[in-house]
């Protein structure tokens, strides 16, 4: 049974919160929770999770507790959910009522307290927008789940101003009932002196998945001309996703010496690459926001992305902007290549921008909320 406390507790949902190879879901809730908990020093935060998700738990606190879920797994948990057959949170923890839940990672166990207060995060609608850079499992999962998860939510998260557009397009969601949550960029890691990297290059940090628009990257350097490709590599680091046979297919017909593809980095690793970069590259097709972005701008690499969903709300002023395709994308390497005062100007601009968004803003934003809510 859980612990009973006089404290009010929220519970929350933390597959995200304890997994290895953390990809922007797991920074977000980490970075989002940590300072929620520190906002609310009064509350107990009891963070539950399947027992086959087995990494530390990410956040820490006084008033933090972990409960592990054991009697199936989170697979088998999930295919209950997707048939509408799965035990109730409260059945889940061993508890009779719940009163505050939090599930960032878009999906909303089922919940009997008539009056808990539900907050699930949904970081962007991809699987509908652009359904044909999205697995079909996850696909399938995401259009089953969400809606459910939305009927029955008090305040729906979101991590930026074009994710609650599209939210409110698809789902009719009242303006009033979608909070914007910004992310913002993780505190770097003690870059990991041990990596051997070219003296010039681009870099793209992120999953290799076609809605990151990485066959498009490749082309663009391909379309450089010899002597800067000479002079500056292109590295992708992230790791293996989705349906990237075009992808790979680009890959086969690049020159590995100057194309690097390094898979899954650690955040050591990562911070060397934004230490050296000339230029970081990101023109997405479709972003919830692009966390990417303001961890590049906040280590001082310019940025090159596209104007297109989130993603203004993420770069601000402090980027060049390009089309998606591969020859605008070329024009932009080459562009902070030959402009050093341009390139100068982007890592003021964008360090300054990175500023101002904080952890703590968010945190205070959804706390005010939830207390809110508490007396309704």
């Amino acid at each position: 049974m859980t612990k009973q406390t006089s404290k009010k507790t929220i519970y929350i949902e933390a597959t995200a919160l304890a997994r290895n190879n953390k990809t922007g879901v797991d920074y977000y809730a980490e970075g989002l929770m940590q300072a929620l908990v520190d906002t609310l020093p009064s509350y107990e935060f009891v963070c539950f999770h399947f027992a086959d998700t087995n990494a530390p738990l990410s956040i820490q606190g006084k008033n933090v507790r972990e409960q592990i879920i054991t009697p199936m797994s989170a697979r088998s948990y999930r295919l209950l959910l997707l048939l509408g057959v799965a035990p109730s949170l409260e059945r889940l923890l061993g508890c009779k009522t719940v009163d505050t839940v939090i599930f960032p990672n878009f999906f909303v166990y089922p919940v009997r307290t008539k009056s808990a207060k539900i907050y699930p995060v949904i970081y962007d609608t991809a699987y509908l927008d652009t359904p044909e850079y999205v697995a079909p499992r996850n696909r399938m999962n995401l259009r089953t789940l969400i809606p459910r998860g939305i009927k029955h939510s008090t305040r729906v998260l979101t991590i930026s101003k074009a994710t609650a557009e599209r939210l409110e397009h698809w789902y009719r969601l009242a303006k009033d009932k979608s909070l914007v949550l910004y992310p913002a960029p993780p505190d770097p890691a003690p870059a990991d002196t041990s990596m051997q990297l070219p003296q010039k290059f681009f870099v793209y940090v992120s999953t290799l998945e076609p809605r990151k628009n990485v066959a498009n990257i490749i082309r663009a350097y391909s379309l450089l001309p010899a002597e800067i490709r000479n002079e500056y590599k292109l590295i992708l680091a992230g790791g293996k996703g989705w349906m990237d046979d075009e992808i790979q297919s680009e890959l086969a017909s690049c020159d590995p010496a100057q194309v690097v593809v390094l898979g899954y980095v650690s955040d050591g690793q990562k911070a060397a690459l934004y230490s050296k970069a000339t230029a970081f590259v990101y023109p997405a097709l479709f972003e919830g926001f692009g966390m990417p972005i303001l961890e590049a701008q906040r280590a001082g690499v310019p940025v090159i992305t596209s104007r297109n969903s989130s993603l203004p709300e993420a770069a601000g002023e402090a980027a060049v902007y390009v089309k998606p395709d591969a020859k605008s994308i070329a024009h932009g390497m080459e562009k902070i290549v030959k402009d050093q005062a341009l390139r100068k100007r982007l890592i003021a601009a964008g360090k300054k921008h990175a500023q101002k968004f904080t952890w703590r803003l968010s945190a205070e934003k959804l706390a005010q909320v939830i207390r809110a809510n508490e007396t309704s």
